[in-house]
């Protein structure tokens, strides 16, 4: 389905019981208040939604049970209020949403109950009140959320009950309220946190029930009133904190009935900090 130049209301794509080898969804400079994609009990080998100049309200893709090889939403240069993308029971090999320049209230990707390789979520320059990944019973080699450069309230990843090998979460110039990474009862074998360059008023990796060999949190030349890292009944080989540069009001690192090799603070001024306490 192509669109160029669309200015209607309501522009959707629904597919139901479709076996194709590729579903695709192209969208150029269409001003419409709902693109929407739906997609039921789909096997295709690639299912794309392309957005590119549009400015709606809502930009939605929905995908239940589709057993894919790709399955990709690209928006570029996009201003909606709303931009989504949900997944359930969705068995694919490289689940991703690409995001670039995009200026909306909600960026959000849904994950549920997915068996893939990788699951990814990227943004780059964006403005938005909201950036949320949520995975909730996900069985993944990698589990990845890439910001840059985000300008945003909140920008959170949610993990729950998931096992994979590599939970990560990359942020570069990052100025927003609220930095998250939460997991819970997460058996993966890295599990990391990178910060770079980031101005924020809280920076939090939260671990519940965690059994990693490298639970890690980077943070570099960051400047922010709360940086803290909590773990509770964490079994690993390494659990380990690194802080350059950090000119924060609290830095924290919390370890309740942890068994590791190695446990460490890098980086922290300890007569400063006696000092000023």
């Amino acid at each position: 389905m192509h669109t160029a130049g669309c200015d209607g209301e309501a522009l959707t794509m629904h597919t139901a019981d479709c076996d194709v080898e590729a579903l695709t969804m192209h969208t150029a400079g269409c001003d419409g208040e709902a693109l929407t994609m739906h997609t039921a009990g789909c096997d295709v080998e690639a299912l794309t939604m392309h957005t590119a100049g549009c400015d709606g309200e809502a930009l939605t893709m929905h995908t239940a049970g589709c057993d894919g090889e790709a399955m990709t939403m690209h928006t570029a240069g996009c201003d909606v209020k709303a931009l989504t993308m949900h997944t359930a029971g969705c068995d694919v090999e490289a689940l991703t949403m690409h995001t670039a320049g995009c200026d909306g209230e909600a960026l959000t990707t849904h994950t549920a109950v997915c068996d893939g390789e990788a699951l990814t979520m990227h943004t780059a320059v964006c403005d938005g009140e909201a950036l949320t990944m949520h995975t909730a019973d996900c069985d993944v080699e990698a589990l990845t959320m890439h910001t840059a450069g985000c300008d945003g309230e909140a920008l959170t990843m949610h993990t729950a009950g998931c096992d994979v090998e590599a939970l990560t979460m990359h942020t570069a110039g990052c100025d927003g309220e609220a930095l998250t990474m939460h997991t819970a009862g997460c058996d993966g074998e890295a599990m990391t946190m990178h910060t770079a360059g980031c101005d924020v008023k809280a920076l939090t990796m939260h671990t519940a029930g965690c059994d990693v060999e490298a639970l890690t949190m980077h943070t570099a030349g960051c400047d922010g009133e709360a940086l803290t890292t909590h773990t509770a009944v964490c079994d690993g080989e390494a659990l380990t904190m690194h802080t350059a540069v950090c000119d924060g009001e609290a830095l924290t690192m919390h370890t309740a009935g942890c068994d590791g090799e190695t446990t460490e603070v890098v980086g922290f001024d300890v007569l400063r900090w006696l000092t000023e306490n």
